[in-house]
């Protein structure tokens, strides 16, 4: 009776461990796992070693859940299973389980044919620190094949141990570089535990001819570094030729902070031509301790070598900003040095130390020989807060002054953005450069009028666009007049008054009018300025200009037709003008007009207006135009706007829709 109820269940499991019900298959599976009879031992043992990977995979993925001896077993035995899927499926579920003795249950696995789950086992063995693997690879060694000793090489890094030093010391000198670094790796392991005395060996392979093997040598040394190795790190960071060493080395020389090493790191941000290299000596000496760098840095300011003087002197200048006691001393080095280069050097020391102190030199200097001049200029900006560039704005007046130097201050007067400095004198000044004969300066000198949005400077700005011939500048220019022009429309009438008989200029502003009405807020005001009467376009020669510029408003919706319409009613003039935009734009966009203006319109003008007016009744929308419409058709003496009033008739009943 109750074989016949286990063997019941057992038809059961079979059914529903592959049930499309989670919880079916899981109590399916716990059932057939927790079963004691032999045909529930037989059933799993068919599935271990059956053919059938879906039924393997749903195991692994039941056992993932169980936190015991015998789950790891079956685990273990799935894992060395030929399917791949099954391999990966089961690596999951071993390493979701919890079961403290579980690494142990790999160990069996080093022996398995299949090279991946011999790998599997050692990476996972060696992660977890499982010392009883050491003995299984060192005897796995003489044997291995080339991919199999690589990760056992691997593997022993992880695993530092005395029994491992005598069989990978012959290892260093193989053929192969990669066994090689592998192999140095793993004695560098033993050598951070103390469990090997590395350290001859290891100053050896620091002149190995592979760069790889003297970065890894260098690294190790880095973990127990030693003064006594000092003068071979300075060696390498001077001589080797690869930059990833040289790095290296300078890494390990942040451990040994005195004057020798502040020495070489400044020569190597002198001397190396490799940028990563020069960056990583600057960190490290930025790293040492302040005093004793402070100290050193003075010391290197009486040094034989220039470059190295001035290094000395910003590296000091940086630590001790604001120092009045360095400033003195720098301004002593300035009045009794004669040498230009070292001049320099120290006033672009004089900069970084910024104290005030150094003003009254620096700007006697200003007017002196060009390099130096520049280098006092640069101080000087250094030296003085947004609120005193007005102290320095003043050179742009002075004629001695050379043009390099005031591009500079030009530019600076950009970056800080400093147009309180510009009064209506200097802004005069700085509309004559517009007319130099220097790009640069012209360019510049535009760049700073457009900060300080001042009306003044639209005329000269219009004036060097006319004359400009470089692309550039003469694109800033065309930005400078619309971003005005943005800002007070008014500003493009009153040129449009004063150039409205200049054929060449007329077009040029209305062009900068249309583009400041597509990207400002004002291009009804500036539509409706355009049309005034006293500026008298329209019968000019410009209304197909005119027409163009409106156009580019409506359809980019910029200015509304009806607005325009409504704001233009009673100006008798302007109604042919408006009649010609709405007759270009029907069909490109959607409006509606008054009826009764238009209806107005059509009793107060010639033959050729009524035709463009009776067109445009079928936009008004408002079906009180259909009788006149009507009336239209009906009208013998008007037989030439027939087919414009059927039209329109049409629009207004709905059977014909223009395109939006």
């Amino acid at each position: 009776m109750v074989g016949g109820l286990y063997v019941t269940s057992l038809e059961k499991i079979r059914k529903d461990i592959e049930s499309p019900s989670e919880d079916l298959r899981f109590a399916a599976w716990f059932g057939l796992y927790s079963l004691v009879i032999p045909e529930a031992r037989q059933e799993t043992e068919r599935i271990l070693h059956g053919h059938d990977p879906i039924l393997k995979v749903l195991f692994c993925r039941f056992l993932a859940h169980i936190q015991e001896e015998r789950s790891l077993q079956y685990l273990t035995q799935l894992l060395q299973d030929e399917n791949n899927h099954v391999f990966e499926t089961a690596k999951k579920a071993f390493a979701r389980s919890h079961y403290n003795k579980k690494m142990e249950q790999l160990l069996p696995l080093l022996d398995s044919p299949r090279a991946q789950v011999r790998r599997y086992a050692i990476e996972t063995l060696a992660s977890a620190g499982e010392t009883k693997l050491v003995e299984p690879l060192l005897n796995m060694i003489p044997t291995a094949d080339e991919e199999l000793l690589l990760i056992i090489l691997r593997a022993l890094r992880y695993l530092p141990d005395r029994r491992v030093i005598p069989v990978i010391l012959p290892f260093l000198h193989d053929a192969r570089e990669e066994i090689q670094y592998r192999s140095l790796m793993v004695l560098g392991a033993n050598y951070e535990a103390k469990l090997f005395q590395a350290h001859k060996i290891l100053l050896k392979i620091i002149h190995h001819p592979s760069p790889v093997m003297r970065q890894a040598a260098l690294w190790i040394l880095r973990r127990r570094p030693t003064k006594h190795d000092l003068d071979q790190l300075f060696l390498l960071v001077k001589q080797d030729p690869e930059p990833i060493v040289r790095q290296e080395a300078l890494m390990t020389l942040r451990h040994f902070p005195n004057e020798k090493t502040i020495e070489n790191l400044m020569n190597t941000c002198i001397a190396d031509g490799n940028k990563a290299v020069i960056l990583k000596a600057e960190a490290i000496l930025m790293e040492m301790p302040k005093e004793c760098l402070k100290t050193s840095l003075r010391k290197m300011m009486s040094h034989s070598q220039l470059a190295i003087r001035h290094k000395a002197m910003l590296y000091l200048a940086e630590l001790e900003r604001g120092s009045r006691s360095l400033c003195t001393t720098f301004l002593k080095r300035l009045h009794t040095c004669q040498n230009e280069p070292e001049r320099i050097a120290i006033l672009e020391a004089l900069g970084n130390v910024q104290h005030q102190d150094a003003i009254p030199d620096l700007e006697k200097l200003v007017t002196g020989p060009l390099l130096t001049a520049y280098a006092a200029l640069n101080a000087l900006l250094n030296l003085y807060s947004k609120n005193d560039i007005a102290r320095i704005v003043h050179y742009l007046e002075q004629p001695e002054i050379n043009l390099l130097l005031k591009q500079v201050i030009l530019r600076h007067l950009i970056n800080h953005n400093a147009y309180d400095a510009l009064d209506t004198r200097l802004t005069q000044d700085l509309i004559g450069l517009l007319s130099n004969e220097n790009l640069n300066i012209r360019y510049l000198a535009a760049q700073t009028l457009r900060i300080t949005n001042n009306s003044v400077t639209l005329k000269p700005l219009l004036q060097a666009m006319l004359r400009e011939t470089d692309p550039v500048s003469l694109d800033y220019f065309r930005g400078s007049i619309v971003q005005l022009f943005i800002q007070q429309p008014v500003l493009s009438i009153d040129l449009l008054r004063e150039y409205r008989n200049d054929r060449d200029v007329v077009p040029l502003l209305l062009k900068l009018s249309q583009e400041a009405g597509m990207k400002g807020p004002h291009a009804l005001s500036l539509a409706k300025a355009l049309l005034d009467p006293a500026l008298d376009l329209l019968s000019s020669g410009f209304k197909p200009l005119l027409i163009e510029v409106f156009s580019a408003f409506f359809t980019h919706h910029r200015l509304s037709l009806e607005t325009l319409f409504l704001e233009l009613k009673e100006r008798r003039s302007d109604i042919n003008f408006l009649i010609s935009i709405m007759n270009r734009l029907e069909g490109k966009i959607q409006f509606k007009l008054p009826f009764s203006i238009l209806e107005s319109w059509l009793t107060e003008h010639d033959q050729d207006l009524q035709g463009s007016i009776i067109n445009l009744l079928g936009n008004t929308g408002d079906r009180g135009a259909i009788p006149l419409l009507v009336s239209i058709l009906c009208d013998e003496k008007r037989i030439p706007h027939h087919a414009l009033a059927a039209r329109s008739l049409r629009r207004l009943s709905g059977l014909e829709t223009s395109p939006p």
